[in-house]
């Protein structure tokens, strides 16, 4: 058997919802056939594999509710010195005359 009695690894994880949803559903239909304490044990341990297996994780994330944005617009990724590409720019042409624009 398996001791369960322990504190938990991680005791806030974000899907601890989902879990706990998916394992009522799969296990609603052992209460009254299964002792509560057997029970218990089932519902820790499939808990543990769908945290710990690679194949729980990809479940778990497939079933995760896409992010809600807020918005939308261009993501800036920093150049290779750390600085947004605007910054660079800005910098680099810093005292230099007013390009012409033609028109």
């Amino acid at each position: 058997m398996v001791d369960t009695t322990g504190p938990p690894m991680n005791p806030e994880r974000p899907q601890d919802e989902l879990v706990d949803d998916l394992l009522d559903e799969a296990l609603e239909g052992y209460e009254g056939l299964v002792p509560d304490a057997v029970l218990e044990e089932i519902r820790a341990t499939l808990g543990d594999l769908l945290y710990a297996h690679p194949d729980g994780q990809r479940i778990l994330r497939q079933l995760e509710s896409d992010p809600m944005l807020g918005g939308s617009g261009d993501v800036v990724r920093p150049d290779a010195d750390g600085k947004k590409p605007d910054e660079s720019v800005e910098a680099a042409t810093k005292g230099a005359p007013p390009r012409k624009v033609r028109g």
